[in-house]
Protein backbone atom coordinates (compact mmCIF):
# COMPACT_ATOMS: atom_id res chain seq x y z
CA UNK A 1 0.00 0.00 0.00
CA UNK A 2 2.61 2.45 1.09
CA UNK A 3 4.44 1.47 -2.20
CA UNK A 4 1.75 2.23 -4.23
CA UNK A 5 1.35 5.30 -2.86
CA UNK A 6 4.56 6.94 -3.66
CA UNK A 7 3.95 5.82 -7.14
CA UNK A 8 0.77 7.64 -7.16
CA UNK A 9 2.51 10.73 -5.58
CA UNK A 10 5.70 10.48 -7.85
CA UNK A 11 4.03 10.10 -10.82
CA UNK A 12 1.73 13.11 -9.91
CA UNK A 13 4.66 15.06 -8.97
CA UNK A 14 6.41 14.52 -12.37
CA UNK A 15 2.98 15.58 -14.15
CA UNK A 16 2.70 19.25 -12.21
CA UNK A 17 6.91 19.39 -12.07
CA UNK A 18 7.43 18.61 -15.81
CA UNK A 19 7.09 21.87 -17.15
CA UNK A 20 9.17 23.72 -14.46
CA UNK A 21 12.38 24.20 -13.19
CA UNK A 22 13.59 21.51 -10.88
CA UNK A 23 14.69 22.17 -7.46
CA UNK A 24 18.33 21.43 -5.98
CA UNK A 25 17.14 19.53 -3.26
CA UNK A 26 14.26 18.60 -1.72
CA UNK A 27 12.96 20.49 1.47
CA UNK A 28 12.43 18.81 4.73
CA UNK A 29 8.66 17.58 5.37
CA UNK A 30 6.09 18.21 8.34
CA UNK A 31 3.34 15.98 9.03
CA UNK A 32 1.16 18.65 7.74
CA UNK A 33 3.01 19.34 4.66
CA UNK A 34 2.97 15.16 4.26
CA UNK A 35 -0.66 15.39 4.75
CA UNK A 36 -0.86 18.28 2.04
CA UNK A 37 1.08 17.06 -0.06
CA UNK A 38 -1.04 13.73 -0.55
CA UNK A 39 -4.38 15.24 -0.17
CA UNK A 40 -3.57 16.94 -3.62
CA UNK A 41 -1.80 13.82 -5.37
CA UNK A 42 -5.96 12.91 -4.35
CA UNK A 43 -7.29 15.97 -6.17
CA UNK A 44 -5.25 15.66 -9.34
CA UNK A 45 -6.21 12.42 -9.92
CA UNK A 46 -9.84 12.85 -9.03
CA UNK A 47 -9.56 15.79 -11.38
CA UNK A 48 -7.95 13.59 -14.30
CA UNK A 49 -10.35 11.21 -13.25
CA UNK A 50 -8.68 8.65 -12.37
CA UNK A 51 -11.05 7.08 -10.19
CA UNK A 52 -9.22 3.99 -8.48
CA UNK A 53 -6.06 5.49 -8.23
CA UNK A 54 -7.74 8.84 -6.45
CA UNK A 55 -9.74 6.74 -4.13
CA UNK A 56 -6.58 4.66 -2.63
CA UNK A 57 -4.94 8.00 -2.08
CA UNK A 58 -8.19 9.18 -0.54
CA UNK A 59 -9.12 6.46 1.34
CA UNK A 60 -4.96 6.70 2.66
CA UNK A 61 -4.86 9.88 3.14
CA UNK A 62 -8.09 9.80 5.35
CA UNK A 63 -6.54 6.94 7.58
CA UNK A 64 -3.73 8.54 8.21
CA UNK A 65 -4.20 11.63 8.74
CA UNK A 66 -8.08 11.28 10.31
CA UNK A 67 -7.94 14.89 11.97
CA UNK A 68 -6.87 17.30 9.05
CA UNK A 69 -8.49 20.01 7.68
CA UNK A 70 -9.70 18.27 4.38
CA UNK A 71 -10.88 15.14 5.80
CA UNK A 72 -14.80 15.70 5.28
CA UNK A 73 -13.57 16.50 1.46
CA UNK A 74 -11.97 13.05 1.19
CA UNK A 75 -14.99 11.83 2.29
CA UNK A 76 -17.34 13.21 -0.09
CA UNK A 77 -14.91 12.36 -2.79
CA UNK A 78 -15.04 9.02 -1.73
CA UNK A 79 -18.62 9.04 -1.84
CA UNK A 80 -18.41 10.46 -5.50
CA UNK A 81 -16.29 8.00 -6.70
CA UNK A 82 -18.51 5.15 -5.01
CA UNK A 83 -21.40 6.74 -6.81
CA UNK A 84 -20.00 6.23 -9.94
CA UNK A 85 -18.92 2.61 -8.74
CA UNK A 86 -22.42 2.23 -8.78
CA UNK A 87 -21.73 1.26 -5.28
CA UNK A 88 -24.40 2.48 -2.97
CA UNK A 89 -23.75 0.67 0.33
CA UNK A 90 -20.41 2.14 0.29
CA UNK A 91 -21.27 5.44 -0.63
CA UNK A 92 -24.00 5.46 1.82
CA UNK A 93 -21.70 4.55 4.68
CA UNK A 94 -19.61 7.33 3.85
CA UNK A 95 -22.00 10.26 4.16
CA UNK A 96 -23.32 9.24 7.49
CA UNK A 97 -19.56 8.68 8.63
CA UNK A 98 -19.09 12.13 7.30
CA UNK A 99 -22.70 13.31 8.97
CA UNK A 100 -21.09 11.29 12.63
CA UNK A 101 -17.88 12.09 12.94
CA UNK A 102 -17.33 15.57 11.46
CA UNK A 103 -21.00 17.04 12.47
CA UNK A 104 -19.33 20.73 12.13
CA UNK A 105 -18.01 20.42 8.31
CA UNK A 106 -19.82 22.39 5.62
CA UNK A 107 -20.45 19.55 3.36
CA UNK A 108 -22.81 18.01 6.37
CA UNK A 109 -25.98 19.51 4.20
CA UNK A 110 -24.63 17.83 1.12
CA UNK A 111 -24.36 14.69 2.61
CA UNK A 112 -27.89 14.26 4.26
CA UNK A 113 -29.51 14.94 1.28
CA UNK A 114 -27.29 12.12 -0.60
CA UNK A 115 -28.19 10.35 2.54
CA UNK A 116 -31.97 11.07 1.50
CA UNK A 117 -31.44 10.36 -1.90
CA UNK A 118 -29.99 7.17 -1.16
CA UNK A 119 -32.69 5.51 0.99
CA UNK A 120 -35.61 7.15 -1.54
CA UNK A 121 -33.82 5.30 -4.26
CA UNK A 122 -34.25 1.91 -2.16
CA UNK A 123 -37.42 2.55 -1.16
CA UNK A 124 -36.60 2.22 2.45
CA UNK A 125 -39.42 5.44 2.76
CA UNK A 126 -40.02 5.08 6.00
CA UNK A 127 -36.16 5.76 6.37
CA UNK A 128 -36.21 9.06 4.57
CA UNK A 129 -38.96 10.50 6.81
CA UNK A 130 -37.26 8.94 10.25
CA UNK A 131 -33.81 10.91 8.99
CA UNK A 132 -35.36 13.71 7.40
CA UNK A 133 -36.72 14.49 11.05
CA UNK A 134 -33.49 14.53 12.70
CA UNK A 135 -31.90 16.85 10.06
CA UNK A 136 -34.53 19.56 9.39
CA UNK A 137 -32.92 22.07 11.74
CA UNK A 138 -29.37 21.69 10.36
CA UNK A 139 -30.59 22.09 6.82
CA UNK A 140 -27.48 24.61 6.86
CA UNK A 141 -29.56 26.49 4.01
CA UNK A 142 -33.03 27.47 2.50
CA UNK A 143 -31.70 25.01 -0.76
CA UNK A 144 -30.86 22.63 1.20
CA UNK A 145 -34.30 23.03 3.28
CA UNK A 146 -36.11 23.20 0.24
CA UNK A 147 -34.28 20.25 -1.45
CA UNK A 148 -35.56 17.78 2.13
CA UNK A 149 -39.22 19.10 1.60
CA UNK A 150 -39.42 17.97 -1.68
CA UNK A 151 -38.16 14.66 -1.06
CA UNK A 152 -40.25 14.27 1.83
CA UNK A 153 -42.82 15.31 -0.56
CA UNK A 154 -41.78 12.79 -3.03
CA UNK A 155 -41.74 10.15 -0.18
CA UNK A 156 -45.51 10.62 1.12
CA UNK A 157 -46.52 10.18 -2.71
CA UNK A 158 -44.37 6.77 -3.20
CA UNK A 159 -46.62 6.04 0.02
CA UNK A 160 -49.82 7.02 -1.73
CA UNK A 161 -50.03 9.60 1.37
CA UNK A 162 -51.26 13.36 -1.16
CA UNK A 163 -51.99 15.47 1.63
CA UNK A 164 -48.94 15.16 3.36
CA UNK A 165 -47.28 15.33 0.22
CA UNK A 166 -49.12 18.40 -0.47
CA UNK A 167 -47.53 19.95 3.11
CA UNK A 168 -43.93 19.40 1.93
CA UNK A 169 -44.49 20.57 -1.14
CA UNK A 170 -45.98 23.78 -0.36
CA UNK A 171 -43.12 23.90 2.19
CA UNK A 172 -40.59 23.93 -0.33
CA UNK A 173 -42.34 26.16 -2.77
CA UNK A 174 -41.63 28.53 0.40
CA UNK A 175 -38.21 28.43 1.02
CA UNK A 176 -36.92 27.15 -2.45
CA UNK A 177 -34.92 29.30 -5.17
CA UNK A 178 -37.08 31.20 -7.98
CA UNK A 179 -35.17 28.46 -10.62
CA UNK A 180 -37.11 25.65 -8.53
CA UNK A 181 -40.48 26.79 -8.07
CA UNK A 182 -41.47 25.89 -11.50
CA UNK A 183 -39.89 22.18 -11.16
CA UNK A 184 -42.06 21.89 -7.81
CA UNK A 185 -44.71 23.58 -8.57
CA UNK A 186 -45.63 21.01 -11.78
CA UNK A 187 -45.21 18.45 -8.50
CA UNK A 188 -47.79 20.24 -6.39
CA UNK A 189 -50.48 20.70 -9.23
CA UNK A 190 -49.57 17.11 -10.28
CA UNK A 191 -50.76 16.11 -7.04
CA UNK A 192 -53.97 18.19 -6.39
CA UNK A 193 -55.18 16.37 -9.30
CA UNK A 194 -54.87 13.45 -7.38
CA UNK A 195 -56.82 14.49 -4.30
CA UNK A 196 -60.07 13.32 -3.45
CA UNK A 197 -63.08 15.55 -1.96
CA UNK A 198 -62.25 14.27 1.31
CA UNK A 199 -58.94 15.19 1.10
CA UNK A 200 -58.96 18.77 -0.50
CA UNK A 201 -61.97 19.75 2.10
CA UNK A 202 -59.19 18.74 4.94
CA UNK A 203 -56.81 20.48 3.42
CA UNK A 204 -59.02 23.66 3.24
CA UNK A 205 -59.28 23.64 6.86
CA UNK A 206 -55.52 23.93 7.71
CA UNK A 207 -53.93 27.13 8.74
CA UNK A 208 -51.06 27.50 6.23
CA UNK A 209 -50.39 28.80 2.89
CA UNK A 210 -51.86 25.99 0.93
CA UNK A 211 -52.82 27.63 -2.47
CA UNK A 212 -56.96 27.94 -1.70
CA UNK A 213 -57.68 29.31 -5.21
CA UNK A 214 -56.67 25.90 -6.67
CA UNK A 215 -58.01 23.62 -3.84
CA UNK A 216 -61.39 25.50 -4.81
CA UNK A 217 -60.81 24.85 -8.37
CA UNK A 218 -59.92 21.41 -7.67
CA UNK A 219 -63.05 20.94 -5.10
CA UNK A 220 -65.40 22.05 -8.20
CA UNK A 221 -64.25 19.68 -10.53
CA UNK A 222 -64.20 16.79 -8.25
CA UNK A 223 -68.19 17.98 -7.65
CA UNK A 224 -68.26 17.54 -11.49
CA UNK A 225 -66.63 14.53 -12.15
CA UNK A 226 -68.99 12.77 -9.24
CA UNK A 227 -71.85 14.50 -11.45
CA UNK A 228 -72.82 16.85 -8.54
CA UNK A 229 -73.17 19.72 -10.92
CA UNK A 230 -75.45 21.73 -8.38
CA UNK A 231 -72.42 21.63 -6.28
CA UNK A 232 -69.69 21.94 -8.65
CA UNK A 233 -71.65 25.19 -10.25
CA UNK A 234 -72.22 26.67 -6.36
CA UNK A 235 -68.57 26.36 -5.98
CA UNK A 236 -67.42 27.67 -9.80
CA UNK A 237 -69.00 30.65 -8.58
CA UNK A 238 -67.26 30.91 -5.51
CA UNK A 239 -64.60 30.62 -7.19
CA UNK A 240 -64.74 33.33 -9.68
CA UNK A 241 -66.79 35.68 -7.16
CA UNK A 242 -63.15 34.87 -4.76
CA UNK A 243 -60.72 35.29 -7.49
CA UNK A 244 -62.06 37.37 -10.18
CA UNK A 245 -58.89 37.90 -12.07
CA UNK A 246 -57.33 34.86 -11.71
CA UNK A 247 -56.24 33.03 -14.98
Amino acid sequence: MKLQLKFLMLAAALVICSCGPKPSQLPATSEPDEAAALFQTAEDLFQAKSYENALIAYQAYKSRFPKSSSTDLALMRLAEIYGLQRNDAARLETYQRLVTEYPDSRFVADAVLEILGIYYKEGEFKEVIRKASQVIEIAGSQTHLGQIYTILGDTYIALDLPVDAILFYNNALQVSAHTEEQHIRAKLERTLEQLGQEDILTLLTMPNEIPRDRLLYQLALSAYNLENFEEAAKLLIEFIQTYPNHE
